[in-house]
């Protein structure tokens, strides 16, 4: 049985692990499975791409998308057959070998496609369990020392936080309405399954400085090894902001999810109405951080400058475009009237040229914020300046 807990317990652990950097891999991917990608209807790929890497085993297309399904422009959809149903809008261009579409392409189609999409995958982290089982009961919170663990249990309403560094279990379990945070980049390496229940959190913790890009899940499982029917299983409502990788097994994404990071599996199942938002940690593209994408262009201006944002007034999303003459560390912001900073869409160096950034209306925790006023500002070395953006629902 697993072993109780008390409030603001701290657990020791039982093996310092290294820290591994990913190795280079798609670097736009905010799907990628290698045998099938299903996207239920009226869900809404924000930004990243989507790829089934080889021809499906047994029956069924490799990418299916149901009706209504947006995705975005400047990213691709591949996979050897796809399926679009109707009032479904692909922005993007569509890479196929078989392609059936009642849906709206706005982006190019080119067949045929080449297989694999990807030659060579990002490298697996796999687990080597520890004994001690972890439990935090209802309404408790524990943080949670990197190292060996067996099982760990998250109860309603619980929250448990891990404090960077790599952790090695066997399964993970985050029930309804908990939390499991986290302070520092983290590596979770699960040998079994890992499950998030109806409206939990799997995410940064509040006040960090850290974004789903430095948080990843290696899940080595298979499907139905009880008391998994999949190896990863995210319930509606949940909000999820890391990267998870399930190598041998399906990854569900249950109704109304909102998912910030990147996404592979052997197989991906994503339900109706789920937000999909790239932030990867594969290497190969820099992506901001929460719900936000840049687009660079290569003309270089004379001056700094801040443009107003587009459409405005928004919902749900605008583009903020800014020019920097030269490469220059960039911090761009957003504040509501109080000046309180609701989300922070660019920080780091920047090269020079236009950029355009784009805000879905959502804190750096994924939570849509509400209709109003709000500024954007920017600190491009000694350049600042703010602007005025109204959100209307």
């Amino acid at each position: 049985m697993p072993n109780p807990t008390l409030p603001g317990t701290t657990f020791p652990r039982e093996s310092q692990q290294s820290f591994f950097v990913v190795p280079p891999f798609v670097p736009n991917a905010v799907l990628f499975a290698t045998n099938s990608i299903s996207i239920q209807d009226t869900s809404n790929i924000v930004s990243g791409s989507v790829i089934v890497n080889n021809t499906r085993t047994g029956s069924g297309v490799e990418l299916s998308l149901g009706k209504r399904v947006t995705t975005p422009g400047n990213y691709t959809l591949k996979a050897s057959r796809i399926t679009i149903l109707a009032g479904s809008n692909v922005a993007g261009n569509v890479f196929y070998n078989q392609l059936a579409n009642t849906g709206t392409i706005t982006g190019t189609t080119q067949t045929p496609l080449s297989l694999p999409v990807v030659g060579t995958l990002p490298a697996f982290e796999t687990a080597t369990i520890g004994t001690q089982d972890i439990t935090v009961r209802s309404n408790r919170q524990v943080t949670l020392a990197p190292g060996r663990y067996r099982t760990i249990y998250v109860d309603a309403w619980g929250t448990l936080t891990f404090t960077g560094g790599t952790y090695e279990i066997k399964s993970l379990e985050v029930e309804e309405h908990a939390k499991l945070v986290f302070t520092a980049p983290t590596h979770v390496r699960i040998s079994l399954g890992f499950q998030v229940e109806d409206d939990a959190y799997v995410g940064p913790a509040q006040g960090s400085t850290i974004d789903a890009s430095s948080i990843v899940f290696y899940i080595a499982g298979t499907d139905g090894i009880s008391p998994f029917s999949k190896a990863v299983n995210i319930y509606p409502d949940a909000k999820v902001f890391a990267n998870l990788y399930a190598k041998n097994g399906t990854l569900v994404m249950g109704d109304r999810t909102q998912a910030t990071g990147a996404f592979l599996a052997k197989d991906i199942t994503v339900g109706k109405k789920v937000q999909m938002t790239l932030a990867t940690s594969f290497s190969g593209l820099a992506k901001q951080a929460g719900s936000n994408w840049t687009q660079q262009s290569m003309d270089i201006p004379e001056t700094f400058s801040l443009s107003q944002n587009y459409p405005n007034p928004f919902n749900p999303t605008t583009q903020i475009r800014y020019g920097l003459p030269r490469q220059t560390n960039v911090k761009l912001t957003i504040h509501n009237v109080l000046g309180q900073e609701v989300a922070r869409l660019a920080e780091g160096e920047q090269d020079a040229g236009f950029h355009e950034v784009q805000w879905s209306g959502r804190n750096d925790y994924g939570t849509v914020v509400a209709s109003g006023v709000y500024f954007y500002r920017i600190q491009a070395g000694d350049f600042v300046q703010t602007s005025k953006m109204l959100l209307l629902k």
